[in-house]
């Protein structure tokens, strides 16, 4: 017979594995809440060799029965599987107590959303609510479709109005999401807005940041972000507001405008087409025009 394990052991090596790699405060605090959960529906003290799957649905029916979204519930699970694979790593457990097909049998189905996306005049009404040096961020997220990483790691040099292109490169102690280098040209009017942000800048030194006084730390935006989206009377939790939103409305219009999803992959810095799919959204602009499009063909 196997030794039993506790589930509050098992959640407790979890939160110390996310310590020890120095994960996000947000990856700790979702521990915590998912494993608040767990506790309070199965107890600290239940045998997780012991679960059966029939266990698992038993959390999920009570989790949507109390009115959580498939998602949220679904979220309880992953961290519950998360934490069973660190108890193996670490040696509380031997191995799951059943197979991993039974894991994803137990997970509520959710219906693909279509990325939330800005429409042309949502757009303008927003960027026209913000204030420097966020106005011009959100204008790069808006118009060259840059990750909120990439845009607080630009320098003064990555900016290159002769050539029309902005550069997302390494930087020391930074690298780009999976990283990818690359060149993403860029717009007559954003290369505009970019000019007249230079030449207020403090120094025109290429190694400088270009966001200087947004964040020293070259960390998070979003605060910011949100209090233009909430000024414009345009914030909605749900649709996750953000420099990502303006991200997926650059790759929506970039392929509503004609361009070929190898060309968005490479300016949007992505390798599979899958990810692609979660930041493009179905418009009715974007079908009007295709079915335009058929009579010329």
């Amino acid at each position: 017979m196997h030794t039993p394990v506790r589930l509050a052991e098992i959640l407790n090596a979890y939160e110390m594995a996310l310590t020890r790699r120095q994960r996000k405060r947000a990856s700790f605090q979702n521990a915590q809440k998912h494993g608040k959960i767990l506790m309070d529906f199965y107890g600290p003290n239940f045998n997780v060799v012991s679960m059966q799957p029939l266990d698992l649905e038993k959390l999920i029916a009570a989790r949507l029965a109390a009115g959580a979204a498939p998602a949220y519930a679904g979220g309880t699970l992953r961290i519950l599987r998360a934490a069973m694979g660190v108890a193996i790593d670490v040696g509380l457990l031997e191995a799951l107590p059943f197979h991993e097909r039974r894991w994803a049998a137990a997970r509520p189905r959710i219906g693909r959303k279509d990325p939330s996306v800005l429409q042309g005049c949502d757009l303008t009404r927003l960027l026209a609510a913000a204030e420097e040096p966020v106005r011009t961020a959100m204008w790069i997220a808006a118009r060259a479709g840059l990750r909120h990483q990439e845009i607080l790691h630009l320098t003064v040099g990555d900016v290159r109005l002769e050539e029309g292109v902005i550069k997302v490169t390494p930087k020391r102690g930074w690298t780009p999401k999976a990283y990818h280098e690359r060149t993403i040209p860029i717009s007559p009017q954003l290369a505009d807005v970019l000019r007249t942000y230079l030449s207020g800048h403090a120094t025109q030194d290429p190694g400088a940041w270009l966001f200087p006084g947004v964040d020293q730390q070259r960390t998070r935006l979003d605060q910011q972000v949100r209090a233009v989206f909430k000024a414009a009377g345009l914030y909605l939790a749900a649709n996750k507001p953000g420099l990502h939103m303006l991200r997926r409305t650059w790759a929506t219009k970039c392929l509503a405008a004609g361009a070929s999803l190898p060309d968005l992959m490479k300016m949007g810095g992505w390798s599979d087409l899958a990810v692609v799919q979660r930041y493009v959204a179905s418009t009715d602009e974007g079908q009007r025009t295709a079915i335009l499009a058929l009579d010329g063909a």
